[in-house]
């Protein structure tokens, strides 16, 4: 309709998440649901192989999780889009629950609702689309200030972003977020 556009094919781009479904619920239903621990620090990492694809930074996050001064009955680990893997959990000082793939995004609101804090430690995203899922869900999320992360997470408002490639701030980012 308009007389500068008139002439012109406009196309339409919807918001890839839906806002109406990624949004805050109660964290105690979404673990008792989940039958996940309500007295627990529950950190979620999640992306299709993430384990195993060296992209999403998993030896990051790793090591950052064995650097926390929590307790191991204090913390627990829960990781989706990966199956079950011992190395992993005989590498995390802290129990590690695995969730395989999600394809169901109404149990992905779920999982993003019941964590205390999400972490993202890619070494690059062209959008960061878990990052904005747990936004949504007011969780909030700690990354790398890498790529297009920064569009998404602002230190202090949603999150932290911890220095590139950097374990020690992003055990940092995690401590401070959590407190």
């Amino acid at each position: 309709r308009s007389m500068v556009s008139h002439e012109h094919v406009i196309h339409h781009i919807p918001n890839l998440i839906d806002d109406m479904v990624f949004k805050p619920i109660d964290k105690k239903i979404a673990r008792s649901i989940l039958n996940l621990p309500q007295d627990k620090i529950i950190i979620t990492f999640g992306c299709q192989s993430g384990v195993h694809n060296e992209i999403k930074g998993w030896k990051y996050l790793r090591d950052a999780l064995n650097m926390l001064p929590y307790t191991k009955d204090r913390v627990e680990l829960v990781i989706y889009g990966s199956n079950r893997d011992e190395e992993v959990e005989r590498n995390v000082k802290y129990p590690v629950r695995f969730i395989g793939s999600v394809s169901d995004e109404h149990k992905l609101v779920l999982i993003c609702n019941a964590s205390s804090l999400f972490v993202s430690p890619s070494l690059s995203e062209s959008f960061g689309m878990t990052l904005l899922e747990n936004i949504l869900c007011n969780t909030p999320v700690v990354s790398f200030d890498n790529t297009a992360i920064p569009e998404t997470v602002k230190t202090g408002l949603n999150g932290y972003l911890a220095a590139n490639k950097s374990t020690e701030d992003l055990a940092k980012g995690m401590e401070w977020t959590l407190s």
